[in-house]
């Protein structure tokens, strides 16, 4: 009684192996165009996921990057004034309702107002930028210019 047991056990083992495989492929027909990796990439992957660790990555998406600000605000002479602080806090404000739900918050650092009617046109930059950047690389400089033309504004 084992036996047949044992046999129809193995038989079905076997027909649910040959129904689980995939169905031979048709001549002229690939069923997929990606090629399988190199077993090094396989082996590499396996080494890298089992190193993984969720909990440090959740805490790392967690964790807020905070990002100081410096606003400069390059205007010619004909339309000083045309931009406030007020205004530039208020895109402070977007910036940071745009990127606060990924981690990110600006922090502004510092604000200054330039008159120079040939960096206002945004054709000097090499010149501009060297001379009004402010802190480390780590520190973003945003540069809003009142003659780029086409109401751009840097």
């Amino acid at each position: 009684m084992y036996s047949s047991i044992r046999s129809f056990a193995l038989c079905a083992l076997w027909a649910t192996s040959v129904l689980a495989a995939p169905p031979a492929t048709k001549p002229g027909y690939v069923r997929c165009g990606t090629n399988d990796p190199p077993a090094a990439l396989v082996e590499e992957a396996e080494a890298l996921s089992a190193k993984f660790d969720p909990q440090a990555a959740q805490a790392a998406a967690a964790a807020t990057l905070n990002v100081n600000i410096y606003f400069h605000v390059v205007e010619s002479a004909a339309k000083r004034g045309s931009l406030t602080q007020t205004q530039l806090n208020n895109q402070l404000t977007v910036l940071n309702r745009s990127y606060g739900p990924s981690g990110i918050a600006f922090t502004l650092a510092g604000t200054d107002f330039t008159v120079n009617d040939q960096w206002a046109t945004g054709n000097y930059d090499s010149a501009m930028k060297p001379a009004l950047r402010k802190g480390t690389y780590k520190d973003l400089n945003v540069y809003f210019l009142s003659d780029l033309g086409g109401g751009l504004l840097g």
